[in-house]
């Protein structure tokens, strides 16, 4: 179940403002809890916070869009 709208993966950037156009964080869920995995985050943005729910699967992979750094 989603509960943010963060919370979804994001798709590629594209003209109809779909994407994440401050770039992307991957995190990855291990036996110790949600890791950064990449920072694919623009200048001036800072990776989203980890998602709230547990993972579903070690090794699962979430895509979450990244905030403005301000």
């Amino acid at each position: 179940m989603v509960n943010e709208v963060r919370d979804l993966t994001m798709g590629t950037r594209s003209s109809i403002g779909r994407g994440a156009p401050m770039g992307y964080a991957l995190w990855e869920y291990t036996a110790s809890g949600w890791n950064l995995r990449k920072n694919a985050a623009t200048p001036g943005a800072i990776p989203s916070s980890a998602p709230k729910a547990a993972g579903q699967f070690v090794g699962q992979i979430r895509a979450i869009p990244c905030v403005d750094a301000q």
